[in-house]
């Protein structure tokens, strides 16, 4: 694992404290985390796929996120990057319209929607 500066953790704990419940086991991948990526087995397989590829696309461009983190508003994102002063959502789309994405409360947290064929 390399370390990241203070500052940085120091946004990553806080957008963590701000967002998501704080739970013994959260599935973070990042430089100073082991890279643990949370996968539904109720989604489909493209699904889960498509949010490792991100996943992966974020470690290597050196950012943390967390994947399925419980939000204190009980909202399940795929993926939020954490180490950004205003952090970022990744919303895997399959069947899902734009609609419904659109209805989830994800606490002002810009969203972006990536379509399963979607390249990265």
């Amino acid at each position: 694992m390399t370390t990241i500066n203070r500052k940085l953790q120091k946004i990553i704990n806080n957008n963590l404290r701000k967002y998501f419940k704080i739970m013994s086991r959260q599935a973070i991948a990042g430089p100073n985390y082991h890279s643990v990526v949370a996968l539904n087995s109720g989604s489909k397989l493209a699904h889960e796929l498509k949010k490792t590829e991100i996943v992966l696309n974020c470690l290597k461009n050196g950012n943390t996120v967390i994947t399925e983190g419980v939000m204190v508003n009980n909202a399940r994102p795929d993926i939020c990057v954490l180490d950004l002063e205003k952090p970022i959502i990744y919303e895997v789309m399959d069947s899902e319209t734009d609609e419904r994405c659109d209805s989830k409360d994800y606490m002002g947290i810009r969203i972006i929607k990536v379509k399963i064929n979607d390249k990265n």
